[in-house]
């Protein structure tokens, strides 16, 4: 499917994707009305402002939020205010996709247009990888006014390791003007001694957050309301070791013993909770006690979310219970301004927990069943399920993600929905067509087809019940869509194209959102079969215009690249770059976030420009994004890398030209693309060795290839054939001429413009290597006169010395005359490989059909003498593709070639002898 497969990003729709999450997530906690100034500390918050990062890192209970709160809080009312970002971080934080989602969210809440690329970079089920999408958000934060300050609490809940590498990203490429602040119960896996030594990195640990022995009399006598004695503060001080929690604790414990109390306080963090929070509840009123322990299940609380999980409403309603409760200092915690959402200090709530479920084992279900009931009233699709799968009622919850899942996957939660199905006994999922299909689905994009298969087939044994889908579609039309995305993915273009009309037929007129899926899979599948003529065209925009019928805006940006993709195809470079251009501007993405799709087709586009220099940075970032994804798509892929090779092909680097073919075709035996694609990418290794002069080597493939001169033809194997066709010109055979009549017929019949100005020019070169000159002029001009409205370049060029013979023929005979010497003045100034002709060093290195042979000594190209600069400066492979924005195996490949042209056996060596030559 174009969307989900392709890499393709989707537009800044932002609130779809983020209507289930509370807004409390971003909303700095409130502050409490009365609580310790603690000076010593916010100096040293305030000196932080100057450090990359600042780290709150201590036991549960020592104040971190409440210390963060007062400081900036402080700050505004003094006319200082920070623009802050706050993140409440909670388990399913631990998907980085949902990870970076409510962290652009979270600096929206403070700069309403940062993050607006990265939340329509993420709204989709392949979405790049956080290093470029984080590229991204960084640059909005450098054209923003003001610095912001992100703080990430409770962060010891993050254990993923790719979102410990985002917020490390994050703190370290910041502009000066901003700041990442994080408060957790441990330190995170951040090279904590390196940002030490560079002064990059401010500490407040559980020694500094420990109360000092003044702070302990002020907390008891000023905010608690207690006399105490220095004495007696002390002591408490001693044997809490200044924890804040204890403290408190200890308080409300005295309230209720007397200051005696504290002569007997003592213990362990975790003992001390257990006893003086049970001590703590059994002196509640009972309708306290029941409110706190039925409101445990619950992260977050508001008035009317505890009254709909109670039944009834406490006396005054539940919000003035919340607000009896914090004046009561029950670890309730403000987290608005407001005062509307809560929730519980996280010892409490887990104690409270523990105290229900001893208690009231049966009501468990019950209330996760009415706090599941209400977060679906509200939109909160999510949290809806979440408490579904506590309470059990897995019927439930699997009819909430029957009924959501397809806007889920494509608004970026493919994880969550693999993670929820995957909590679903198995029998239940096996059981319900829909749901099997929800599970093919999301483990068919997530590139685990055999996986998807057992479920879809699943689904068929249940095709008789015609049971309708949470989208209004039925189950035959979406086992038939699914099996037309498997059937496209696997090559077969036929029969995808069958599934789909078949998908057609038995929708209704009310499945707009499948109907959509379904004209975008069928204008992709068009594409891939080559044929971009009027009804082409009609299908993307009808897609196009259905989509925003459906509600399903995350997928828009699909067509608009797809009728990039589709004028390209046509020869309508203008066009196109106008059609990529309309997707920037209408999105106000980052050309990083497009991913490898966007990367490629422009990529390509400025390569045949010649405007090489941007086009090696488009392609060489699309290789960088697919290296990453999560799902590659092969037709996406395949020609990305294959334009990369033919670039470096035409910038004279032959080896580094087979190095891209090589990649992909790891990548490809990695992902298990379909066979053909092997032999694509065979035939531009032929057609690489065929441009520097391999003829043998290029011969032998022709031989083995398996193609003949009177196969039929189409666009699925046009790049092989026309590789054949070069081959047999070379050797002077006429059976070339045949074949490139019939691949220009189809060319034409479908609307190909750029694949006739390339064939054209193919036989205009084989004609006159055959002996017929002027025919060949004659094709020539019929390839310029297609190719100079849109200024093709390279197509004319990468064809070697025979072309340049015919354009200076061409120019004698004042064809195009203007256009002609452009293409000239390229070839004399470009650092294309050498010609079929070429006896050059590049032509020596290649070996065979084996690929390359040991590289000679020669020149060091430009991005070669790039990488020994930085490998001379101590750099690894790893820093090098992430500074280059390539794959660690491009680097190894460029390493390895850097090392054979000095002629010595590693690094080390390659150093000295450049250092030796004067090249660093």
């Amino acid at each position: 499917m174009t969307p989900a497969n392709s890499g393709i990003g989707v537009p800044q729709s932002t609130a779809a994707p983020l209507q289930d999450v509370p807004g409390t997530k971003f909303t700095v906690p409130g502050r409490q009305r009365h609580l310790v100034r603690r000076q010593r500390l916010t100096s040293r918050l305030e000196a932080g402002l100057k450090a990359h990062l600042t780290l709150l890192s201590a036991p549960p209970g020592y104040g971190k939020t409440t210390l963060l709160v007062d400081w900036l809080r402080a700050r505004a009312e003094s006319g200082r205010a920070l623009l802050v970002a706050w993140v409440t971080l909670d388990e399913s934080d631990n998907d980085p996709g949902q990870f970076l989602r409510v962290l652009a969210a979270a600096i929206r809440t403070v700069a309403p247009r940062v993050g607006d690329s990265l939340l329509a970079a993420l709204a989709q089920p392949t979405s790049p990888p956080w290093r470029v999408v984080l590229t991204g958000l960084v640059n909005d934060l450098l054209a923003a006014p003001r610095g912001i300050v992100v703080v990430l609490e409770d962060y010891h809940v993050i254990r993923t390791p790719s979102v410990h590498d985002a917020v490390e990203f994050l703190f370290t490429q910041l502009p000066s003007h901003d700041q990442v602040v994080i408060a957790t119960r441990e330190d995170p896996p951040f090279p904590l001694a390196e940002l030490r030594a560079k002064g990059a990195l401010c500490e407040l640990r559980a020694a500094d957050l420990r109360f000092t022995p003044a702070e302990t009399v002020a907390f008891f006598t000023e905010v608690m309301g207690l006399p105490v004695s220095a004495a007696d503060a002390a002591a408490l001080e001693t044997r809490t070791e200044g924890w804040v929690a204890g403290l408190q604790l200890a308080a409300l414990s005295m309230r209720g013993l007397g200051p005696q109390a504290a002569a007997t306080f003592g213990g362990q963090h975790r003992d001390v909770l257990d006893y003086l929070a049970e001590d703590v509840l059994n002196r509640q009123s009972p309708s306290v006690q029941t409110f706190l322990l039925r409101t445990s299940v619950l992260d977050r609380l508001t008035g009317p979310l505890c009254e709909a999980i109670l039944n009834e409403a406490p006396a005054g309603g539940a919000q003035a219970m919340l607000e009896r409760i914090t004046r009561a200092n029950l670890f309730l915690v403000p987290l608005d301004a407001e005062g509307r959402w809560y929730r519980y200090h996280q010892l409490f709530a887990e104690f409270l927990r523990h105290r229900l479920e001893t208690l009231q084992p049966a009501l468990l279900d019950e209330l996760h069943s009415r706090a599941s009931t209400w977060h679906e009233g509200q939109g909160f699709t999510g949290d809806a399920i979440e408490h579904a799968l506590a309470a059990r009622s897995y019927g439930r919850a699997a009819l909430l993600i029957e009924r959501s899942y397809i806007q889920l996957i494509f608004g970026g939660r493919l994880r969550l929905v693999l993670q929820w199905l995957s909590a679903l006994p198995a029998e239940i999922v096996h059981s319900r067509p829909a749901l099997s299909l929800a599970h093919a689905w999301s483990l068919f994009l997530s590139n685990r087809p055999e996986e998807a298969e057992i479920h879809l087939k699943a689904a068929e044994q249940h095709v008789g019940t015609h049971a309708p889908s949470g989208d209004g579609g039925f189950i035959p039309a979406q086992i038939a869509l699914l099996r037309a995305e498997m059937s496209q993915a696997a090559g077969d273009l036929t029969r995808s194209i069958a599934l789909a009309t078949q998908t057609e037929a038995l929708l209704t007129s009310n499945d707009v959102a499948w109907a959509s899926l379904t004209r975008t899979l069928m204008a992709e599948t068009y594409l891939l079969k080559g044929d971009v003529t009027a009804a082409c065209e009609r299908l993307v925009v009808a897609a196009a215009t259905q989509r925003a019928t459906a509600h399903l805006p995350t997928l828009k940006r699909a067509e608009l690249t797809m009728l990039a993709r589709m004028r390209l195809l046509r020869g309508e470079l203008h066009r196109a770059v106008t059609d990529f251009a309309q997707a920037a501007q209408t999105f106000g993405l980052h050309v990083e976030t497009f991913g490898p799709a966007y990367c490629f087709g422009l990529g390509d586009l400025r390569r045949e420009w010649n405007h090489l220099d941007e086009a090696q940075r488009l392609l060489e970032r699309g290789v960088a994004l697919i290296s990453q994804t999560n799902v590659v798509y092969a037709p996406v892929a395949v020609p990305g890398y294959i334009a990369l090779a033919r670039l470096r092909a035409a910038r004279g680097d032959g080896s580094g030209a087979l190095t891209a073919l090589d990649e992909c075709v790891a990548l490809a035996r990695q992902r298990q693309f379909a066979a053909p694609v092997f032999a694509t990418l065979a035939a531009a290794r032929a057609h690489i060795w065929l441009q520097h002069g391999n003829l043998t080597a290029a011969g032998h493939w022709a031989g083995t290839s398996g193609l003949g001169t009177t196969d039929t033809v189409s666009y699925l194997r046009e790049r092989e054939y026309l590789v054949l066709a070069r081959v047999l010109g070379a050797r002077k055979e006429p059976a070339a001429l045949g074949l490139l009549g019939r691949l220009l017929a189809d060319a034409d019949a479908h609307g190909r413009g750029n694949s006739m100005i390339e064939i054209l020019a193919v036989r205009a070169v084989v004609r006159a290597a055959l002996g017929h000159p002027a025919e060949g002029l004659a094709d020539l001009a019929r390839a310029l006169a297609l190719g100079e409205p849109e200024g093709h370049v390279r197509v004319f060029v990468d064809e070697g010395a025979p072309m340049a013979s015919l354009l200076r023929r061409a120019h004698a005979a004042g064809m195009a005359p203007g256009y002609v010497v452009r293409l000239l003045e390229v070839f004399r100034e470009s650092s294309s490989g050498p010609g079929p002709d070429s006896t050059g060093s590049e032509a020596r290195s290649m070996s065979g059909p084996g690929g390359m042979g040991d590289p000679l000594v020669e020149p060091l190209t430009a991005r070669e003498g790039e990488i020994l600069q930085l490998v001379a400066a101590g750099a690894s492979n790893g820093d090098i593709a992430a500074k280059l924005f390539v794959s660690t195996s491009t680097v190894k490949g460029h390493v390895h070639h850097i090392i054979g042209k000095l002629g010595v056996k590693g690094r080390t060596q390659a150093i000295a002898k450049a250092r030796e030559l004067r090249l660093l």
